[in-house]
């Protein structure tokens, strides 16, 4: 059945969704639907592929759906069914994404939305590369982009002109209004002197005002500061923390730069003291966190996020004066998932989950690791299961279960124990922003059936003391020890060996 034969009808308004107006956007994971016959092994396979452009490699965005399938039925059956069981934090109850063509490879997938930018409960949809599919929820999500920016672009993601827009583009001389968002000066804002125009991104601007700010707000309805040491590539740098190559214009990118710190002295204290002053130049900029670039490759280890203290937006959360913690130099982890989750009141200052845990499963453990993880949700505060916490929330990371070598075609890995220790120091290394990470800890799931069977928790014998880049290379096979032991308090012993109450009563792994 081709694409054309499918019914992809909508009703006007989907009221069902304005209860939603007024509570936090949710970062949960877009479903995934098919109103084409694919086989499980092809669901999967477009899954990975719909997030193949998001960052966040141990904690996806997309998830099948309990009900996947749809053959022969309408997209307003997916709707329908959506509302009425995707209405938690499990899914993301206004957008969800359609497999409609078997090459969707080459066709795309639907992305849909039953709420548009005006709040009306206006459902839409747009067609676009699976690959584009998470990122794009993301990105939605979090006020990066809005739903008419993805309007703009067509299946690959290229700019359409007015010739492609149906005539709908402006007709007006691009001279007229150099607002336009055709405007050929990326770094152009509005008409004027060239001292009122915004100044670019990765530009600070003058020592005393800072940047020239941008003439409008950031849809995210704030814009996030950027202080570097001197030595940066400011470019690079603003580029990590801003979507740089999905599409948003440069002048409109939400995380600008505001000073260039000396490399020498207290640069967090000189860009807490700095920062109010910049917030009166620009309004609309954040006025209690921002972020300081303090080596000279943010890349490699990351960015201080500094609170100055303040209320989240609906004043559910209060985050203390004077504190820093590390995020990666990525627009996912730190921009999304740290300032807006925390603006919106989602994501407090501190995890206080429990350590976290790598589970790896392979063999017979494969079809058993949901069942172990139900099982140990028990141990966790609160009474949400994994699969309904936020990234920050889970106390269980999994490694990944692919890889892309240099072809760009993913390769399945074949996890063991062996594979699983050949890997642990580059897992590790991946996740060095994760200060909760056990690293001298991990747990193996092998057996078809944990509660008769148990699970294996591993011991790793290795010198950390020069810090995770120094070991990311170390081979760890034939250096540790294994402890067999009941899948029921599995994680309940893991804990107690972290914080001293259970002593280690394994072996040496022959």
């Amino acid at each position: 059945m081709s694409i054309d034969q499918l019914d992809l009808t909508f009703p006007p308004t989907v009221p069902a969704v304005g209860r939603y107006h007024e509570t936090p956007e949710c970062l949960s994971p877009a479903a995934l639907y098919s109103l084409i016959e694919l086989s499980d092994d092809e669901l999967r396979e477009l899954r990975s592929a719909c997030e193949s452009e998001y960052v966040d490699e141990a904690n996806g965005n997309v998830r099948l759906a309990h009900r996947t399938r749809f053959v022969g039925e309408t997209l307003q059956a997916i709707v329908d069914y959506h509302l009425e069981h995707c209405h938690g934090e499990e899914y993301d109850p206004i957008r969800f994404i359609v497999a409609v063509s078997k090459d969707w490879n080459e066709d795309g997938v639907l992305l849909v939305t039953l709420d548009d930018d005006e709040l009306a409960c206006q459902p839409d949809k747009i067609r676009l590369k699976a690959k584009r599919a998470g990122l794009a929820v993301a990105n939605l999500q979090i006020a990066n982009m809005d739903w008419e920016d993805f309007k703009e672009y067509d299946l690959d993601g290229e700019a359409q002109t007015d010739d492609e827009d149906d005539g709908q583009g402006d007709d007006s001389d691009d001279s007229d209004d150099s607002d336009d968002e055709g405007d050929s000066d990326e770094d152009s804002d509005d008409d004027g002197d060239d001292e009122d125009k915004p100044t670019a991104p990765d530009d600070p601007g003058s020592p005393e005002h800072g940047p020239v700010p941008p003439k409008r707000n950031a849809p995210e309805g704030f814009y996030i500061g950027v202080y570097a040491i001197q030595g940066v590539d400011l470019k690079a740098l603003i580029n990590a923390v801003n979507f740089a190559d999905w599409g948003r214009k440069r002048q409109d990118f939400n995380t600008r730069l505001q000073a260039v710190l000396p490399a020498s002295g207290d640069f967090i204290a000189n860009a807490m003291a700095l920062h109010p002053r910049r917030c009166e130049t620009n309004q609309w900029l954040h006025k209690f966190l921002f972020f300081i670039a303090d080596t000279t490759d943010p890349m490699e280890n990351g960015v201080l996020l500094v609170s100055l203290g303040g209320e989240s937006k609906h004043g559910t959360l209060t985050f203390p004066a004077g504190a820093t913690q590390r995020f990666p130099c990525d627009a996912t982890d730190a921009v999304n998932l740290g300032v807006v989750a925390m603006d919106q009141g989602i994501r407090a200052w501190t995890r206080d989950q429990g350590p976290v845990v790598a589970v790896f499963f392979y063999g017979p453990g494969k079809e058993s690791v949901d069942a172990a993880v139900s099982l140990w949700d028990r141990e966790q505060e609160g009474d949400r299961k994994h699969e309904e916490r936020n990234p920050w929330e889970q106390a269980f990371v999994f490694p990944p279960d692919e890889e892309c070598p240099d072809d760009g075609e993913p390769v399945a890995i074949q996890y063991s124990l062996e594979e699983a220790l050949r890997r642990w120091p580059g897992f590790c290394y991946a996740n060095r922003f994760d200060e909760k990470l056990v690293r001298n800890l991990f747990i193996c799931v092998d057996k078809a059936d944990v509660k008769r069977e148990g699970v294996l928790i591993v011991k790793v014998d290795w010198n950390l003391r020069g810090g995770i880049k120094s070991a990311k290379d170390d081979d760890l096979v034939g250096k540790a020890e294994i402890w067999r032991v009941d899948g029921q308090t599995a994680y309940e012993k893991f804990r107690g060996l972290v914080d001293g109450s259970v002593a280690w009563e394994g072996g040496r792994l022959e």
